[in-house]
């Protein structure tokens, strides 16, 4: 939801991504000591199929395949590709596709070439979408283009690997996503002023007006909804918050926040635990624990993503992902020879060129590696690109090239007299970090309007 350009004092998702594998390496292996102290007490329990490499690897993959602009643009894509008849999109069954299929590691072969544990641990939606559509509404774990990876992914000895159930490593590196995100974006909106902590942990009518917007939320959504049980959920802030006025940034605020957070993290940490019933060893989570963090999650959508001023900023989001699919997929057609495919990215071109040189260049195909290279861009990359499309020739001469990883192009200004005098650029050469201009060689330009 927070672009990595917002500041330091926010988590991206590179940072979520990394305390989610922090926390759920540590989890596992917590878990795992809890099955040894078990089967001393009974030797006759065998030993727990769960890896804490492969839960961390697992972890470190489950966000990878989500695009620029996060949850908007991934409802955006998913939109157009199923308008346009090219199937769908959905960002788990991305990630898979990366790990499997794009991500470059070998010359023989495609993907990662990871192991079965760890790509059955990155399916947080064990199912095809195809395969469930009673289950799969929203989200499944891979395309129809990785059916045999995932057969392969699900193939295991794993008890628990069985219809609709998850591995043990994905169970872990659900409930450690679930965990990271509720109080990761409590603690992010809180300094931003977005989220009212404060007044949530001095003020009980502030907490019971919440819980009657939970109550609503889940009733609507045929969920079961006790008042008295979210209620008792939000006992968090007057018992473990601390804080009683909006964030100043201050050092006791600042310690308190971070104790506040840390001591969340343990708490829901410690109420998981593994049980041996009916032949397989099963993660348990203490019900009041897992309906703590789903009410937290929930602070997000009442307080930030229900807000106007966010439906605007996403408006724009989404049409810069629907302007690049446009271009993209236009240069991509091998029947549109109007299209120039100079101006898709290096790595989209020559994807293309082998779907092409394969024999199986059908459109469907050819828009999922639109979306592939789509799916590989940053923000700032995406919003750079539409720019630099939609801009005027005098501009240009102010545009990186949106392909960082291609060839570096001259400058498009024969001079910089030609720019109009508000845009004139003085350039001064330096390798220190910014904004990037190719000119005619490797070494970035420090930009500066004059």
């Amino acid at each position: 939801m927070v672009s990595a350009l917002e500041g330091h004092v926010f988590h991206n998702r590179l940072t979520h991504t990394i305390k989610v594998a922090q926390v759920a390496r540590r989890l596992a292996e917590k878990l795992l000591a809890s099955v040894e102290a078990q089967r001393r007490d009974d030797d006759s329990l065998p030993a727990a199929p769960l890896n804490p490499d492969a839960t961390e690897a697992a972890a470190h993959a489950h966000d990878i395949g989500h695009p620029p602009f996060g949850h908007v643009a991934e409802v955006e894509l998913q939109r157009l590709m199923e308008h346009n008849g090219y199937d769908t999109f959905e960002g788990n069954a991305q990630s898979f596709r990366i790990v499997t299929k794009v991500a470059p590691a070998n010359l023989d072969y495609g993907g990662l070439d990871l192991t079965r544990a760890t790509l059955n641990g990155i399916l947080k939606y064990p199912w095809l979408q195809t395969a469930l559509p009673a289950v799969a509404k929203s989200k499944w774990a891979a395309y129809d283009t990785e059916v045999d990876d995932f057969n392969f992914a699900r193939g295991g000895s794993d008890p628990c690997a069985v219809g609709t159930e998850k591995s043990l490593e994905a169970e872990v590196m659900g409930w450690a996503d679930d965990i990271t995100y509720a109080v990761h974006d409590l603690e992010d909106l809180f300094r931003a002023g977005l989220i009212p902590a404060e007044r949530l942990h001095r003020d009980q009518a502030v907490r019971d007006d919440f819980a009657d917007w939970v109550q609503r939320r889940w009733v609507a959504q045929q969920r079961d909804a006790d008042p008295a049980e979210i209620g008792a959920a939000l006992r968090a802030f007057p018992t473990f918050f601390g804080i009683a006025d909006p964030y100043d940034g201050g050092r006791e605020q600042r310690i308190r926040l971070r104790l506040f957070t840390s001591t969340l993290i343990s708490r829901y940490v410690k109420a998981t635990t593994m049980k041996y019933e009916e032949g397989a060893w099963r993660v348990r989570i203490e019900p009041g624990a897992r309906l703590e963090v789903d009410v937290l999650k929930l602070l997000t959508w009442r307080y930030v993503i229900e807000r106007p001023a966010l439906a605007g900023q996403q408006h724009g989001q989404k049409r810069v992902i629907r302007d690049l699919f446009e271009i993209f997929g236009n240069a991509a057609d091998s029947a549109d020879k109007s299209a120039d495919a100079t101006i898709l990215p290096t790595r989209t071109r020559a994807d293309l060129q082998a779907l092409k040189d394969s024999g199986t260049s059908a459109p469907a195909l050819r828009a999922r590696i639109v979306v592939d290279g789509l799916c590989s861009m940053t923000e700032t990359r995406c919003c750079g690109c539409t720019a630099a499309y939609e801009a005027p020739p005098w501009a240009r001469c102010l545009t990186p090239s949106c392909d960082r990883a291609g060839p570096a192009r001259p400058h498009r200004c024969a001079s910089l007299g030609r720019c109009p005098p508000l845009l004139r650029v003085r350039y001064s050469w330096s390798a220190a970090p910014g904004p990037l201009l190719r000119r005619r060689g490797p070494t970035p330009a420090r930009r500066q309007i004059v």
